[in-house]
This record gives structure tokens, sequence and C-alpha cells, in this order.
């Protein structure tokens, strides 16, 4: 997530989640709250911001 934070230290204004779970959950918190977030057909725990 540290590098996340310096390549854009205010958050990404979009994301594309190929896997849930863990991942998701901590990853979504380097994604801004007005943002879009795509995520696949199939992708088991959708990201709890999500659901």
């Amino acid at each position: 997530m540290l590098a996340a934070r310096k390549l854009a230290p205010e958050g990404f204004d979009t994301a594309l989640f190929t896997a849930g779970d863990e991942l998701a959950n901590f990853l979504i918190q380097c994604v801004r709250t007005d943002c879009r977030i795509a995520y696949t057909n199939g992708i088991y725990a959708i990201p709890d911001c999500i659901s």
C-alpha cells in the first residue's frame, strides 16, 4: 500500500479488482471515495464498500 500511496498520494480515481477477500478490502483504502470501482463477474467476497 505504501507504493500505491507514493504513486497516487490523493488516491486513485478508478480501480479494477480481479480478486476479492482481504486483499481487496485492504487496497480499497487507496481509492478515493468519489471514484468508480469495477470488478469481474465471479469475484468472491466483494469488497465491503461495494456490497
